[in-house]
C-alpha cells in the first residue's frame, strides 16, 4: 500500500497524479485528500435538469473530472469502455447499483449489487465487475471526483429494463 501525504488542495492532487503511484495506488490519493468542496468552486456547476460534469485535469494516462449532482439526479446504467475507474464522495452521499453485464441476447439488467458511499469515501469500478449507475440519494447536494484511467470516452448506456444498448 502507498502512503501518500495529505492532499490539501487540488494543485497537489494534479501534482501526484502527474507522478502518480500507478492505477493500484489511485485509491490512496483519492482518500488522501483533505480539501472540501470550496477548492473545486470554480469548476462546481448545478442544473436541476441532469448532474453537471466537468474536466480538471486531463493528460493521456487520466481523466480528473468533478460531477455535481442535485438530489435524486443520477447516471444512466453504463460500462467503461474497458476503463478503470474511481470516485470519491467530496461531499454528500452517491448510491451505486452494480448490475450483470447482459449476455449476447438482450435481458433484463439483474442486480448484482448496492453500495451507499459517504463523505470521504472512494468507490471503483471497472468493466470486470459490470455495469453500473450512481445516483445522489441524499436529501441535499453531492459532489464527487471521478478519476479514469484514460480520457473518458464512448461508453455504453443500457436499457435496465431490456439491456439493450442505447445510443
Amino acid at each position: 500500500m502507498y502512503s501518500i501525504p495529505p492532499i490539501k488542495n487540488l494543485d497537489e492532487l494534479k501534482r501526484i497524479l502527474h507522478t502518480g503511484p500507478g492505477y493500484e495506488g489511485y485509491a490512496t490519493v483519492l482518500q488522501s485528500i483533505e480539501f472540501g468542496p470550496e477548492e473545486l468552486a470554480d469548476f462546481c456547476s448545478w442544473s436541476e435538469d441532469k448532474y453537471m460534469k466537468k474536466t480538471i485535469e486531463s493528460i493521456p494516462s487520466i481523466d480528473l473530472e468533478v460531477i455535481c449532482w442535485e438530489p435524486g439526479q443520477e447516471t444512466a446504467v453504463h460500462d467503461h469502455a474497458n476503463r478503470e475507474s474511481w470516485f470519491y464522495v467530496l461531499e454528500g452521499e452517491l448510491q451505486e447499483t452494480v448490475f450483470y453485464k447482459p449476455g449476447e441476447n438482450p435481458e433484463p439488467l439483474h442486480l448484482k449489487s448496492k453500495s451507499l458511499y459517504k463523505d470521504k469515501e472512494v468507490g471503483y469500478m471497472t468493466d470486470n465487475h459490470g455495469l453500473h449507475k450512481l445516483k445522489n440519494s441524499s436529501s441535499g447536494r453531492t459532489i464527487s471526483i471521478h478519476l479514469y484511467s484514460e480520457p473518458y470516452g464512448n461508453v455504453h448506456h443500457y436499457d435496465e429494463q431490456t439491456g439493450e444498448v442505447k445510443r
